[in-house]
């Protein structure tokens, strides 16, 4: 399965079935956005980041959607410590994430790295 946010920064967000080559509606984002990263881990997905508008604006929202409850639950106690948007995600083990990249609007370039530990998985 595979999330993409519909526009720009509209809340809404699609899944794609490779098996069925089709789309589908799922629940809607808490923050709308555009240009965050994302990534699967242990049957979710969480969403890092992003832009507030089409002029920039990078901010540090982190979603997490759970495919078994078609819901996004925003994390308001667990941000980014660097706002960013258009930047790259990996992540070692369960719950330690590497961000690099996007932290001014309207660019993606930062030679500052961030290392985050989540402790809900």
């Amino acid at each position: 399965m595979v999330l993409v946010p519909v526009d720009d920064t509209l809340s809404v967000c699609e899944a794609y079935n490779p098996s069925t080559n089709s789309w589908t509606t799922v629940g809607s984002l808490n923050v709308g956005r555009r240009t965050g990263a994302a990534l699967a881990l242990a049957g979710k997905i969480i969403l890092f980041g992003g832009e507030r508008t089409t002029t920039g604006g990078a901010f540090d929202a982190v979603e997490e959607y759970d495919p078994s409850t078609n819901k996004w639950t925003l994390f308001t106690n667990a941000p980014m410590p660097t706002p960013r948007h258009g930047f790259a995600l990996g992540h070692i083990g369960n719950g330690i994430f590497l961000v690099a990249g996007g932290v001014d609007g309207g660019s993606s370039y930062s030679s500052s790295v961030d290392v985050m530990r989540y402790k809900w998985m």
